[in-house]
């Protein structure tokens, strides 16, 4: 079924066609080509936002071994703004939800570095881990993050 003209126009399409003209689609993916994914090759870790590394490389799972946990409750808010703690792996959620867009073989390095950083503070954190988990064939660890994102938001 044909779109309605408004629709394909909302869409930006005519006739197949892009509405985008030829600079302004050079200008697009000139900016793609320059933003910065902070992915190291000799590690193979992605960064999880600029100058993550360099603050305090505190690992959470050391600091409270039961996790979720509100980072901030139990290191204060400056500690845990200036520490390489995490509420949630954006970096792990690249990898559940763009599988195909990240580099190849990255999952399990990134999988490694950002579990033992992440407090699990989010109720969608241990779920998007289950699932990396799992596609890493980690099923131990995967299912019992899949157990507390099954009850996470019923228990609290």
């Amino acid at each position: 079924m044909e779109p309605s003209a408004s629709r394909r126009g909302c869409w930006g399409r005519r006739s197949g066609r892009t509405s985008v003209g030829d600079d302004e689609r050079h200008r697009w993916l000139e900016l793609a080509d320059a933003l910065f994914d902070g992915y190291d090759a000799d590690t193979g870790i992605y960064e999880q936002f600029a100058g993550f590394h360099q603050l305090e490389p505190l690992i959470i799972a050391e600091a409270a071994p039961r996790r979720p946990i509100a980072a901030d409750l139990l290191l204060g808010a400056e500690r845990t703004s200036n520490a390489q703690v995490i509420k949630q792996a954006d970096v792990l959620m690249l990898h559940h939800l763009l599988p195909d867009e990240v580099m190849a073989g990255s999952l399990e390095p990134n999988l490694r570095y950002y579990e033992q950083r992440t407090a699990h503070g989010s109720s969608l954190s241990p779920a998007i881990h289950a699932s990396v988990l799992a596609r890493a064939r980690d099923f131990d660890p995967a299912l019992r993050a899949l157990r507390i994102a099954a009850r996470m938001d019923l228990d609290d």
